[in-house]
C-alpha cells in the first residue's frame, strides 16, 4: 500500500473516530479486564485482586491507539458483597485522550445448598471524559476533491456519568455473564453532533471440561462473547487450553459494527498463587491495521 493511500486511510479512520460514534477501548482478551467487563466480577475470585493491562493497537499507524486498565476489586465479608475500581485511559492518534473510572458493586448469593452454583447481580457507577489535544486537528483535507474541512468545535473537552449493569451465573466449570453498558447513553460530542455512548448488551459465557480437581491435567475451555449494538452484533469465539499454571487461549473477532476490529487472537498466560501474567496478539484481517499487543 503507498504513502498516499496510507495516509487517506488514516484521516479517515481519526475523523471517524472524533465525529462518529464514542466507544469503549478495545481489550480483545475478555478475564483481562475484569471490572470493566461485568461489575458482577467484583469479588468474585474470594480474594483481593489488583490488575492492570497496557494495550498497543496499530502502532504504525501515528502512534496509533494506546490504551492502560488498572482495577481493584475484593470480596467484603462483613457485607457479603464484593466491590472493585477501575481505571481506564486510551490515547487515540495522540490527539483525543479518554478516561473512565468507575466503582462496582455486585450482591453475590447461593442457588444451591451445596454452594456450587452463585448468582451475583451488579451495578456500575462511571465517569466518562474526552478531550481534544488541537483542535486544529479536526481540520482533515479532502484528498480527492483537494480542499479542507473544517467541522465547528464547541468544545474540547466533555464528561459525563454513566451507569452499566451485569449479572454473573456460574460454578465450578461454567461462567455465564450478561452485562448492559452506557444505560445513560452520554453524549461526548465536541462538535455539537451527537456523538452517544450507545448502549450495549453483552453476553459472555465458557465452560471448561476436563478434571479440575487434577492441577497437571489438560483442560479445556471453549467460550462465546456477543456484544449488541445499535442492531448490530460483534461475535468472538475462543478456545482456551489449560495444563497446571498455563493458559494458551485463540479466538476469532467478527465486528458488525467496525470491520477493523476483526481478528484472530492468541494469548499465553501464567496464574501463580499470587502472580498473574498474560500477553495477548491480535493479527487483524485488514492490512491498515496490522496488529496489537498487551
Amino acid at each position: 500500500m503507498n504513502l498516499s493511500m496510507k495516509k487517506v486511510l488514516l484521516t479517515l479512520f481519526i475523523f471517524c473516530a472524533i465525529l462518529g460514534q464514542a466507544q469503549d477501548p478495545n481489550f480483545s482478551q475478555t478475564y483481562s479486564v475484569p471490572m470493566l467487563i461485568n461489575p458482577a466480577l467484583a469479588g468474585s475470585t474470594g480474594a483481593a485482586r489488583f490488575s492492570s493491562v497496557a494495550r498497543d493497537q496499530w502502532p504504525n499507524i501515528n502512534n496509533g491507539v494506546k490504551s492502560l486498565y488498572v482495577a481493584y476489586d475484593q470480596m467484603v465479608n462483613k457485607l457479603k458483597s464484593g466491590i472493585g475500581f477501575y481505571f481506564v485511559g486510551e490515547d487515540l492518534y495522540t490527539q483525543v485522550k479518554s478516561k473512565r473510572m468507575a466503582l462496582n458493586y455486585s450482591l453475590p448469593f447461593n442457588l444451591s445448598k451445596e454452594k456450587k452454583l452463585k448468582f451475583a447481580p451488579a451495578v456500575e457507577l462511571a465517569y466518562q471524559e474526552r478531550k481534544l489535544v488541537d483542535s486544529l486537528f479536526l481540520a482533515v483535507k479532502d484528498e480527492v476533491n483537494n480542499v479542507m474541512i473544517y467541522p465547528q468545535v464547541l468544545r474540547d473537552k466533555v464528561s459525563t456519568f454513566d451507569i452499566g449493569t451485569g449479572f454473573l451465573l456460574n460454578n465450578e466449570r461454567l461462567n455465564l455473564g450478561i452485562i448492559g453498558k452506557h444505560l445513560m447513553q452520554p453524549d461526548m460530542s465536541f462538535t455539537g453532533i451527537k456523538e452517544q455512548m450507545l448502549m450495549r448488551l453483552s453476553l459472555i459465557t465458557d465452560y471448561t471440561f476436563g478434571k479440575l480437581d487434577e492441577k497437571k491435567a489438560w483442560k479445556f475451555a471453549p467460550g462465546l462473547k456477543v456484544n449488541y449494538v445499535n442492531s448490530k452484533t460483534d461475535v468472538t469465539i475462543t478456545a482456551a487450553a489449560v495444563y497446571h499454571k498455563f493458559r494458551f487461549g485463540f479466538a476469532y473477532r467478527n465486528d458488525a459494527n467496525d470491520t477493523r476490529n476483526n481478528a484472530a487472537m492468541m494469548q499465553l498466560s501464567y496464574n501463580g498463587l499470587i502472580f498473574k501474567f498474560r500477553y495477548a496478539y491480535d493479527f487483524y484481517t485488514q492490512k491498515i491495521n496490522g496488529s496489537a499487543s498487551g
